[in-house]
């Protein structure tokens, strides 16, 4: 058995300043660079300006973070870089470089290290409502140990760190419309089995507690916490879980006269649970963040939970103490796609999953008659699809491929249905409705 490495809050941190195996090549690395800046130049004078043996890292969240950027830190209308970075001779020593421009130049005005295995969270923001944004970094402990959160302020010629806080998760947003962000964390003694999240602000000078609720300490752990609109006039706290052996949870906080209220909780179990985990975000590109929950399509009552071919059903909050629908999905992560049901499709059809090699195959059916399919995904490696498309081709059956990797090749075939029947799709609107997920299958 491994023993954990235990990182004292207190040899956590360590700050010096000075005067004052990624798969991406350093200009990828690059986020939101000002038009006139050159990121293949900024991005090589990074790489000159870091310590022996430093290595650019990428901050795990928020999602789509980048190991540089850029940001005007102390309001001069100039913008400092921001580098993260890991020292290979010692996987748990990590770094944050800033530079600034003098005279045309960049130059080093502060290096922090930090012990820990990864750069958890990282953000440029003003969370002091003082106009200039503060750097929040979050320094993950490792596997089952606490990350520290870090907030550096540049108020004048010094970076200071204004604030430490331990968490296990934690978001960044604007909760009580204030027009100043809040801070919430969520602290897991998994041990103790207790857990709480704890809303901070920026009042007097300091961080203080605004609100906290406690949490369910049994779950398997947080997946993620974050703020977001919850309907079109209030945001709320998301909360989402794993429970049990596979099971999935979603708690949503609202902030209503002072206090945190979860309001999918009910007397009977929570509205958000669900049998897999799946994390809330804005589906439908409507600035609302949709909770989503599995569903059996009809028939499936007799299989095993593996064997069921799952709908997502994506809900929005009602404003009360309930939830609306507002979409259904059929995602495989296996093959790394998602299909967004057709609204016209809503109570007229089910869904079955067959195995099909590496992969499975999906196919959805008209409810009212269960022989007629309306089409089917299928999944082939590269050798196996050109041998299934000469047969599709043999037996005059249309087909649309949606989607070739290097050795995969993601294809639907459309059943024999009417050309007037209300469930029949034209290739066009299939591939509106299909979308390649961010993380593609290894072949």
């Amino acid at each position: 058995m491994k023993r954990k490495r235990i990182i004292p809050l207190g040899l956590f941190l360590i700050l010096t300043s000075s005067a004052c195996s990624m798969g991406q090549s350093p200009a990828d690395l690059v986020k939101a660079p000002a038009a006139e800046t050159n990121k293949q130049e900024l991005a090589q004078i990074v790489q000159q300006l870091l310590p022996a043996g430093g290595k650019l890292t990428v901050p795990l969240h928020p999602h789509q973070s980048s190991a540089i950027s850029l940001q005007d830190l102390d309001g001069d209308a100039q913008e400092e870089a921001i580098a993260f970075y890991r020292l290979e001779k010692n996987n748990f020593q990590l770094g944050m470089l800033i530079l600034k421009q003098v005279a045309g130049q960049w130059q080093e005005f502060a290096n922090m290290q930090g012990l820990g295995s990864d750069i958890d969270y990282a953000s440029c923001t003003d969370v002091t409502g003082d106009k200039r944004p503060e750097i929040l970094v979050g320094w993950s402990g490792g596997e089952g140990l606490p990350n520290e959160l870090a907030v550096y302020s540049l108020p004048e010629k010094e970076l200071k760190t204004i604030w430490n806080q331990g968490y296990t998760q934690m978001t960044v947003g604007d909760l009580t419309d204030d027009g100043v962000p809040e801070i919430a964390v969520i602290e897991h003694d998994r041990d103790q089995m207790e857990a709480k999240m704890k809303v901070y602000t920026f009042a007097d000078n300091q961080f203080k507690s605004l609100a906290q609720a406690e949490l369910d300490g049994t779950v398997n752990g947080f997946e993620q916490v974050v703020i977001a609109n919850a309907s079109p006039s209030k945001k709320g706290i998301f909360v989402d879980s794993g429970v049990g052996a596979h099971s999935g949870m979603t708690d949503l906080y609202i902030w209503e006269q002072g206090q945190l209220k979860n309001v999918l909780q009910q007397s009977e179990g929570s509205l958000g649970f669900k049998p897999y985990p799946l994390l809330s975000k804005d589906v439908n590109g409507d600035g609302i963040y949709e909770i989503g929950i599995h569903v059996e399509p009809p028939g499936s009552g007799e299989l095993a939970m593996v064997e069921i071919a799952w709908i997502t059903t994506w809900n929005q909050w009602d404003g009360q103490n309930g939830l609306i629908p507002v979409e259904e999905h059929y995602a495989d992560y296996q093959a790394g796609y998602d299909f967004t049901i057709p609204a016209e499709w809503k109570d007229q059809y089910t869904v079955k999953k067959e195995a099909n090699g590496d992969f499975n195959t999906i196919r959805f059916y008209a409810l009212e008659d269960q022989k007629k399919e309306i089409l089917s995904f299928e999944v082939y490696k590269k050798a196996d699809w050109l041998k299934r498309e000469q047969e599709l081709k043999e037996k005059q059956q249309t087909y649309t491929v949606l989607h070739q990797a290097t050795d995969i090749t993601i294809a639907a075939v459309y059943g024999k249905l009417d050309k007037d029947h209300p469930l029949t799709l034209t290739e066009e609107k299939l591939k509106n409705h299909f979308e390649i997920m961010e993380t593609e299958v290894e072949s």
